[in-house]
């Protein structure tokens, strides 16, 4: 992907400082953000809207496949420089729907956290992320993948 939409709600707190920590990271995909609010946004991606309920972020890749709730997280680590490991590792069915807890942790940018979580094998990660107290910035039901915008 060379490109990557992000939609995000622009009256959430959460997805205000999702954009934020993304544009302040080196990336290898551009990532463009379109708040929901804005009139382009449904005119740009028809057939969106549905997808939009209840998430804070929506990716939308260059070839118009959408990324709602937790796969929405994992593809905005794919377009970081320091993060790809983490979103192939993430992608796996049992940690996907933890991804958006996983980024939260992430963006801390505390180092020690992140190298013990590095150390953890999927099943502590799974374990270790399912008892935070953290709530995820969006909701991290997951869509196929496979679904287009038209």
């Amino acid at each position: 992907m060379k490109t990557i939409h992000i939609l995000y709600d622009a009256q959430s707190k959460a997805a205000l400082g999702w954009r934020a920590w993304l544009d302040g990271q080196s990336k290898r995909s551009t990532l463009t953000f379109v708040p929901y609010q804005a009139q382009e946004s449904l005119a740009r991606f028809a057939g969106i809207a549905p997808y939009l309920q209840g998430q804070d972020l929506v990716a939308v890749s260059d070839d118009g496949a959408v990324y709602p709730g937790a796969a929405a997280f994992v593809v905005c680590l794919s377009a970081l420089e320091d993060y790809g490991a983490w979103a192939n590792r993430l992608a796996v069915t049992e940690l996907l729907p933890k991804a958006g807890i996983a980024c939260a942790l992430l963006a801390l940018n505390d180092r020690r956290l992140r190298r013990m979580m590095e150390d953890l094998s999927d099943r502590q990660l799974d374990w270790f992320l399912e008892n935070q107290l953290l709530t995820p910035p969006s909701s991290t039901t997951v869509t196929p993948a496979h679904a287009r915008c038209r």
